[in-house]
C-alpha cells in the first residue's frame, strides 16, 4: 500500500506491528499450535524489518550522497521521485548542493590549469617546496636551470651542486642569493630569490630562479668599454702635451734633419728647452700618479671579516671625519636604530668606504648655508644591516648617475674618479649591495646593505 504522507506510512507500519503483536500474544495465551505462533512471530519480524528499512531509506540515500561527495564524485544525484513532499524538497536541496559543489570543483580545476599554464610560461624558473623539502610546484625553466628533468625533492639538487643545495636549503624569505654552476663547460650564474605562501594549510617556500650570466657579461663588457674610454682619455691627455713639447724642443736643435751649430744656440733657446722639459716632467709625474691610482683600484685586498660593533664603528667614523665636516661647515647627524647591533666585515676596508662617502657628501654640501650630513643605521626585514649616508647637497644629475661608478670618471677638477668605484668594489667583496639615490639640487643618499 502506497501512502502519500510519511506520517501515515509510519502509522500504518506501527499499526501492523501492534496488531501482529496482539495476535501473537493471543495465540500464545490460548495455547494455539506452535506452527501458528511461529508464523505470527516470523510475520512480526518481517514487518519490523520492513518498518526499519522504511525509516532508514532517507539515511541510506544521504549516506550514498555524502559518500559520493567524499570520493570526489559530485555528479551523483538523488532521485527526486518520492511521493512525500518533504522528502522531495530535501532531495532537491541536496541535488542543488551537489550541482554547486560540482561547479566549484570545475572552476577550481580551470583555475589550476590556468595557474599551471602561467607557471609554465614564465621565463624564470619557479620552484615551491614545503618544510619537508617536498616540491609541490615547478616548471620546465626550473628543470632546465637546475639541470634536473624531474623535480620531486630538493635533495635531488645535492647531486647537481652542493653549494646550490646549501643555498636553497638555508635561504630566508625575501632574501636573494647567487650561485655559479658549471654545465657542460658552460658557466651559469643563478640568482635565487625566496618568498613564501600558504597552500592547503602548508607553508611553501617559493623560489624564483634566473640565469643572470648574460646580464653580468653585458655589464662587464659595458664596464670594460667605459674603463677603456676613460683610460684612453686620461692617457691621451697626458701623452699629447709630451709629444707636442718633445717635437717643439727637438725643433730647437734640429733643422731640416741636421743638428744646429753650437754658435746658433743662445740662452733664450736653452730656457725654452728647459721650460718644455719641465712640462714633460710634470706630465710624466701626472701619468705616474694615474698609474698609481689604477694600481690601488685593481689591488684591493680580500676582506678579513670580523664582528664589528655598529655604535663604536660609527663613532670612530664621526671622529675621523671631523676635519672634513668642519671645512664644509656642515651639520653631522647620526641615527642608529637598534641596540648592540653587529655585522661581519673588514673594519678597515669598511672605514675606507665610509670615509669616501662622507668626504663626497662634504663636497656636495660645501656651498650650502645649512649643509647636513647624516648617517642612518637600521636592521632590515631580511636580517641585514643597512647603513645610509645622506646629504642635502647639490645632488647628481640623471645624465651622469650611471657614470659615477666608472673608474676614473670624476666631475671634480682635481678628482681621481676612483673613490666610488673602490667603495662599491669593497662592498661587493663583502657580498653586500651598494645603492644610490639622488635628486639634483636636493641631495643624495648612498645605501650599504651587509
Amino acid at each position: 500500500m502506497v501512502l502519500r504522507s510519511t506520517y501515515l506510512n509510519i502509522l500504518f507500519w506501527v499499526a501492523l506491528i501492534v496488531l501482529n503483536s496482539l495476535l501473537l500474544s493471543w495465540l500464545i495465551v490460548n495455547h494455539f499450535t506452535i506452527d501458528l505462533i511461529l508464523i505470527s512471530l516470523i510475520l512480526l519480524i518481517i514487518i519490523t524489518y520492513f518498518f526499519i528499512r522504511f525509516l532508514n531509506r532517507i539515511n541510506r540515500r544521504l549516506t550514498f550522497f555524502f559518500q559520493s561527495l567524499n570520493s570526489d564524485d559530485s555528479s551523483f544525484r538523488i532521485s527526486e521521485e518520492p511521493n512525500d513532499k518533504i522528502e522531495k524538497e530535501l532531495f532537491e536541496s541536496l541535488n542543488q548542493i551537489s550541482r554547486k559543489i560540482e561547479g566549484i570543483r570545475i572552476k577550481a580545476q580551470e583555475q589550476e590549469l590556468q595557474f599551471q599554464a602561467v607557471v609554465e610560461q614564465s621565463n624564470s624558473g619557479l620552484l615551491a617546496f614545503d618544510e619537508q623539502g617536498i616540491i609541490h610546484i615547478t616548471n620546465s625553466a626550473a628543470s632546465q636551470l637546475l639541470q634536473c628533468e624531474v623535480l620531486t625533492h630538493i635533495k635531488q639538487l645535492k647531486r647537481v651542486n652542493e653549494t646550490l643545495y646549501s643555498i636553497i636549503l638555508n635561504i630566508k624569505q625575501n632574501e636573494t642569493k647567487t650561485v655559479s654552476i658549471l654545465e657542460n663547460k658552460n658557466q651559469r650564474v643563478l640568482s635565487i630569490k625566496a618568498s613564501s605562501f600558504k597552500l592547503r594549510n602548508n607553508l611553501l617556500i617559493l623560489l624564483s630562479i634566473t640565469d643572470i650570466k648574460p646580464e653580468l657579461d653585458a655589464r662587464e663588457t659595458d664596464s670594460w668599454i667605459k674603463l677603456t674610454r676613460v683610460l684612453t682619455h686620461e692617457i691621451m691627455n697626458g701623452i699629447a702635451p709630451v709629444t707636442s713639447i718633445a717635437k717643439t724642443v727637438t725643433s730647437y736643435f734640429e733643422k731640416d734633419g741636421e743638428i744646429v751649430k753650437p754658435n746658433s744656440i743662445n740662452e733664450q733657446l736653452i730656457l725654452k728647452a728647459i721650460k718644455g722639459l719641465n712640462i714633460v716632467h710634470q706630465q710624466s709625474i701626472g701619468l705616474m700618479n694615474f698609474v698609481e691610482h689604477f694600481r690601488k683600484f685593481s689591488k684591493i685586498p680580500q676582506p678579513a671579516l670580523k664582528e664589528i660593533l655598529i655604535h663604536e664603528f660609527i663613532e670612530r667614523i664621526g671622529l675621523a671625519s671631523q676635519d672634513i665636516i668642519q671645512k664644509a661647515n656642515a651639520t653631522f647627524l647620526v641615527e642608529i636604530i637598534g641596540e648592540k647591533m653587529t655585522l661581519m666585515a673588514d673594519e678597515n676596508l669598511l672605514a675606507q668606504v665610509m670615509t669616501i662617502l662622507v668626504s663626497n657628501a662634504a663636497d656636495a654640501v660645501s656651498d650650502k648655508p645649512n649643509g647636513t650630513i647624516q648617517i642612518k643605521v637600521h636592521p632590515t626585514e631580511s636580517g641585514k644591516v643597512c647603513i645610509e649616508i645622506e646629504d642635502n647637497g647639490i645632488g647628481i644629475s640623471p645624465e651622469i648617475l650611471d657614470e659615477i661608478f666608472t673608474p676614473f670618471f670624476s666631475t671634480k677638477p682635481n678628482g681621481t674618479g676612483i673613490g666610488l668605484s673602490i667603495a662599491r668594489q669593497i662592498i661587493h667583496m663583502h657580498g653586500g649591495r651598494f645603492e644610490v639615490h639622488s635628486i639634483l639640487n636636493k641631495g643624495s643618499s648612498f645605501r650599504i646593505l651587509l
